[in-house]
């Protein structure tokens, strides 16, 4: 090479080299920025059986970015070439055949940074997970962010004890998520992103045995009325036990949740046969029966929430409830007081989980009570959402 031109050429690269390092660094820091914005640049699903459809931001997650990584006698995993970033929401619909393992189920997501690195995990002590068993409310679940996220996923009575093995496999040895479920055998399950920049990584664990799923906390329980468990008959045809202590273990003393099979029961009267609980109870004074069937999870409120309308108007007076604009309190004249409104509002009850109030101007209203009696909404605006005092 010509002298003068390998001079002048030296000479450019030393102009240029602080440029090119300024372009470097803002390209890295954009890099980072963006990196500080994502919440999961793909996700990892275990699923004891399978997920059938999922979604982003109310539009369903196309099949050629989801990859079956492996199948386990029915049970699925997944990835899913989805990114992820504060605000956007995501819906699971996914299903468990009970008659199969005993009546054991298993859903757990990931979302991944890098290796063995995660955005967020499952986990049924978190807000940002909620599920929807209610066909008539699956769209709006899908469609809206907020739509739904009061009524808080489930832990796993009997979760498929597998699952976490093949979440730490295919998603980081350090994922701390646990497994959860709704209510149903066929249900959908909703993780909201936070708004705003990106939390910090969830803290990756390795973990070198398989753990429990966290017991599930007690739900919030209508407590106006005690409940006494008169029997429980739980068998099929005439090969029938009596765990009529076990059930007043669950509902009267622990007033916990929990899923209708052998395990927790103590008993299976007749082994790889359906079987059913009738249950026979009282509550202020009324004497109730019930028939519930294996794998069913029964809720508390199966028993201390209102039943009809009428035990509806029983329970509601001098409850107190709370909005983000201000509480709201029911009196036993049928008048409410609170926030934002002039005159003494009249309520009035519909089911045992609706209701309606006139307001001073003559407006009306319709409400809908969660499947626990410990949140309300509007039935056709779900913007306000009012939640029980304690």
């Amino acid at each position: 090479m010509n002298a003068s031109i390998l001079l002048s050429l030296l000479i450019y690269l030393g102009a240029a080299a602080p440029l090119l390092a300024d372009i470097s660094a803002q390209g890295a820091a954009k890099e980072g920025k963006e990196r500080k914005n994502v919440v999961a640049r793909h996700l990892i699903t275990v699923t004891d059986d399978f997920v059938v459809e999922a979604y982003k931001n109310g539009k369903r997650i196309e099949d050629g970015k989801r990859v079956l990584l492996n199948e386990i006698f029915g049970a699925t995993v997944e990835r899913m070439d989805v990114e992820v970033r504060p605000g956007d929401w995501l819906v699971f619909h996914v299903v468990n055949n009970h008659l199969r393992w005993g009546g054991s189920k298993y859903f757990a997501v990931a979302g991944i940074l890098g290796e063995n690195e995660f955005g967020f995990v499952s986990d049924p002590a978190m807000e940002a997970w909620s599920a929807c068993d209610d066909p008539d409310r699956v769209r709006d679940f899908i469609r809206r962010r907020d739509e739904g996220t009061e009524v808080r996923a489930s832990a796993i009575a009997k979760p498929w004890e597998e699952g976490d093995e093949h979440m730490r496999q295919n998603a980081g040895a350090g994922f701390s998520g646990k497994p959860l479920w709704g209510g149903g055998a066929s249900t959908w399950i909703k993780y909201v992103a936070p708004k705003g920049q990106a939390k910090p990584v969830v803290e990756s664990v390795p973990v070198k045995e398989v753990t429990q799923p966290a017991a599930p906390k007690e739900l919030v329980t209508p407590k106006r009325w005690p409940v006494q468990i008169l029997y429980g008959m739980w068998g099929s045809g005439d090969r029938n036990a009596d765990v009529t202590m076990k059930l007043k273990e669950l509902v009267e003393e622990k007033r916990t949740w929990f899923a209708l099979n052998p395990e927790s029961m103590g008993v299976d009267p007749i082994p790889y046969w359906q079987k059913s609980l009738w249950i026979a109870y009282v509550k202020d004074g009324v004497r109730h029966e019930v028939r519930r069937y294996e794998n069913e999870h029964i809720l508390p409120e199966s028993f201390y929430g209102p039943q009809d309308a009428n035990e509806l108007t029983k329970w509601l007076p001098e409850s107190r409830w709370k909005a983000e604009k201000g509480e709201l309190q029911f009196h036993a004249d049928h008048t409410a007081t609170g926030y934002g409104f002039e005159g003494l509002p009249q309520w009035e009850t519909l089911a045992n989980n609706k209701m309606r109030i006139t307001w001073a101007d003559k407006r009306t209203a319709e409400y809908v009570f969660d499947y626990t009696w410990s949140s309300f909404h509007e039935e056709e605006n779900d913007k306000t959402v009012f939640r029980v005092m304690q």
